[in-house]
């Protein structure tokens, strides 16, 4: 027997909310790896450091090799 016009209703309505609610949940589990993307993003410059300023000159010949420039 063939399901009735309000079987048939009935089942792309389950069909529907099902879908609809799948669809939720990928979006929300999307911007929930959106965010974890930012926020390791935000702190790879506080973990990642690269040191500065290690010259072991001081005074007059820090000075002068910033005139002129490293040898090599």
């Amino acid at each position: 027997m063939a399901p009735s016009s309000s079987q048939k209703r009935k089942a792309l309505k389950a069909s529907h909310k099902s879908t609809h609610t799948h669809r939720k949940k990928i979006l929300a589990l999307a911007a929930a790896f959106s965010a974890a993307a930012v926020a390791v993003a935000s702190l790879v410059p506080y973990v990642d450091k690269v040191p500065q300023h290690t010259s072991i000159l001081t005074g007059h010949a820090w000075v002068r090799e910033l005139l002129t420039g490293h040898p090599r």
